[in-house]
């Protein structure tokens, strides 16, 4: 019990982070917050418990690497796509044998599919003319609606649920609005990518420690 008052109290660390990198940009902050995440599920009793989500958080890190250095790279766009793709898998990865597969999840996952696949075809995919991106985007989103829906039906104590579906879905709004900027031209929520983004970092390891609780 100590231990884990001590890892949520040393939350601040990423929390902090977080700030920093918003007010300054700097990508060098990106790393603290992921890696101290990464880090309090290294610290957690039996670690290797959390191994995806580790993996998780370390893969971000990649993929953050090319989203943010690639200065209208085609190729390292792509690369951030497929590091992030691989980071949603190890969540999925995570859910997998925990996950209560129940008629409303069916429908919570159905709903989610249909209305994220029809926002795509009209709003974005229409303005992306590689084929290979497109591809890469609809991989990427359906392994992201798979994550969120399959983390919301994994049973744990309530505040955990809640976080972690919250962390997970956070970060899908987060590369919805990178989407809206970069293929519909619409940077109004621009400044919710960042916050939206470490957020999800700091829910879901918030969640994995409440449990131990």
């Amino acid at each position: 019990m100590t231990l884990t008052i001590g890892l949520l109290i040393a939350l601040v660390v990423p929390i902090a982070g977080a700030i920093m990198s918003i007010r300054t940009g700097k990508y060098f902050y990106n790393l603290v917050v992921t890696g101290a995440c990464a880090v309090l599920l290294m610290l957690c009793p039996d670690p290797m418990k959390y191994l995806p989500l580790i993996l998780f958080l370390v893969i971000s890190i990649v993929g953050d690497y090319f989203m943010g250095h690639q200065q209208h790279s085609h190729s390292y766009y792509l690369f951030g796509i497929i590091g992030f793709f691989l980071a949603h898998v190890c969540l999925v990865w995570y859910t997998f044998d925990k996950v209560s597969v129940e008629p409303w999840l069916l429908v919570v996952g159905g709903l989610l599919a249909v209305g994220y696949g029809v926002y795509l075809a009209i709003r974005i995919l229409p303005d992306v003319d590689n084929n290979v991106m497109r591809v890469a985007l609809c991989a990427y989103a359906s392994v992201s609606v798979l994550s969120v829906t399959m983390m919301i039906g994994t049973p744990a104590p309530l505040i955990t649920r809640v976080l972690m579906s919250l962390g997970t879905a956070s970060i899908l709004f987060s590369d919805t609005i990178i989407s809206e900027c970069d293929f519909a031209g619409n940077e109004k929520l621009s400044h919710l990518i960042m916050p939206t983004y470490f957020a999800c970092h700091i829910l879901i390891v918030a969640g994995a420690l409440a449990a131990l609780l």
